[in-house]
């Protein structure tokens, strides 16, 4: 099985970007891990392992018990009212893509959450429409997109 580092590390610059979040970006990250998992309304073992990959990946989560990694997952649940609400979502996934900050650190974050959305083999359409919203949020060009969520599935496709 790989690893979750095998699929960072197909492009360095994410892994790189996420290794240094701040404790800010971490939590906007969490949003949207949060937003892909919840996205179609299911939450599928397989979402929740990517999750924990990750968070054993990040400097800033590693090192949370089983218990403290939910709560954070669950607070970040707890935002995605505002993300769905049709009137403030523009405005919420605006607000993320400003707290992650640069464009590298929004393509990994994106990028995660492809993945996510993308681990159980079944992209709804719900899922699909998170992940363009939350592309043109954090201004991922289409190209760009299209190489991140290829990226996804041939790791996926490889595990």
């Amino acid at each position: 099985m790989s690893k979750l580092t095998d699929y960072l590390d197909q492009d360095p610059t994410h892994h790189e970007e996420l290794l240094r979040l701040d404790e800010g970006q971490i939590e906007a990250l969490l949003d949207v891990v949060a937003l892909a998992i919840y996205a179609d309304g299911v939450i599928a073992v397989e979402e929740i392992e990517v999750f924990e990959e990750v968070a054993r990946e990040l400097p800033g989560l590693r090192d949370l018990s089983e218990t403290e990694l939910d709560a954070r997952l669950h607070r970040a649940r707890g935002h995605l009212q505002a993300i769905t609400d049709p009137a403030s979502a523009s405005a919420s996934l605006t607000g993320i893509a400003e707290r992650l900050g640069d464009a590298p650190a929004r393509e990994a974050a994106f990028g995660l959450a492809a993945l996510i959305a993308l681990s159980d083999g079944a992209v709804v359409r719900s899922e699909k429409n998170v992940l363009n919203r939350l592309a043109l949020a954090f201004e991922i060009p289409t190209d760009r997109l299209q190489s991140i969520v290829d990226s996804a599935r041939a790791f996926l496709a490889g595990r």
